[in-house]
């Protein structure tokens, strides 16, 4: 989970998946639905779900040349993720954001 792991996260999977999932099918997401899992998700993982300190969150990891260079280290592995700079997944996880209301 992007959020409980903060900048110790190393699945950069789970940044893909945003990413696609905010360019490829974003008329798909029911706002209702993607609050009421996240509340779900977040009580059973005991995790606060704040959206302010998830924005500061995906702020600092934008700015981590660690993170930088985990994406540059994942997009050489996996050729699908090869053309998307870090920014740009990042920017997705904010879109993302923009849709929460909790």
């Amino acid at each position: 989970m992007l959020y409980a792991r903060s900048l110790a996260n190393s699945r950069n999977k789970d940044f893909y998946d945003v990413y696609c999932i905010m360019k490829l099918k974003p008329h798909q997401i029911d706002p209702h639905t993607l609050n009421q899992a996240l509340i779900r998700t977040f009580n059973h993982k005991s995790t606060e779900l704040n959206v302010v300190k998830f924005n500061e969150l995906l702020e600092s990891m934008s700015q981590n040349r660690l993170m930088q260079d985990r994406w540059i280290s994942f997009a050489k592995k996996k050729p699908f993720a090869a053309a998307i700079p870090f920014s740009e997944v990042v920017q997705s996880c904010r879109d993302l954001l923009g849709w929460i209301d909790v």
